[in-house]
């Protein structure tokens, strides 16, 4: 919505730039008649001071929209860089947390595998033990069966 309230105004702004000049330059007749003197034409008569002020607030209100017109822009540009620069800001600091997060998950993952793949002690290699348990249990039953059968002599 504001978009088209900045858009909407810009407009009017440059319409009024370029369209207010208009009546500056409609040149009119200009008299000099004294007190008491009849006027040669219908209309509104000025004395020197009040067309002076007309004619310098009518040649400064063109400079004045410009002025307006330039601020209302420069505004505009400046809000909008703003928003940029937060909209930048916020996308790297979104990829830095990104990158710190695939750097962790990374480094878990090597050391799972290291874990799971790396090499493990003799002494603490589960297959070793179940070998020597099993051969162990067959020397002792063989030992037994063989002194059994010596004492059955």
């Amino acid at each position: 919505m504001s978009k088209k309230i900045k858009k909407f105004v810009s407009l009017a702004l440059i319409a009024l730039v370029v369209l207010l000049p208009l009546p500056v330059c409609a040149q009119g007749k200009i008299f000099n008649i004294k007190k008491g003197q009849k006027a040669p034409f219908t209309g509104t008569l000025f004395d020197i001071e009040a067309s002076a002020d007309l004619t310098v607030k009518l040649e400064n209100h063109a400079a004045q929209c410009v002025l307006r017109l330039t601020k209302s822009r420069e505004l505009c540009e400046n809000e909008s860089l703003f928003k940029l620069n937060l909209k930048v800001a916020e996308l790297e600091s979104l990829q830095s947390r990104h990158n710190d997060i695939l750097k962790i998950k990374n480094e878990q993952i090597d050391f799972l595998q290291k874990k799971a793949l790396g090499d493990v002690p003799w002494y603490e290699n589960n297959k070793l033990w179940l070998a020597t348990g099993i051969v162990i249990g067959f020397a002792i039953s063989m030992g037994s069966a063989y002194a059994w059968g010596q004492v059955s002599d």
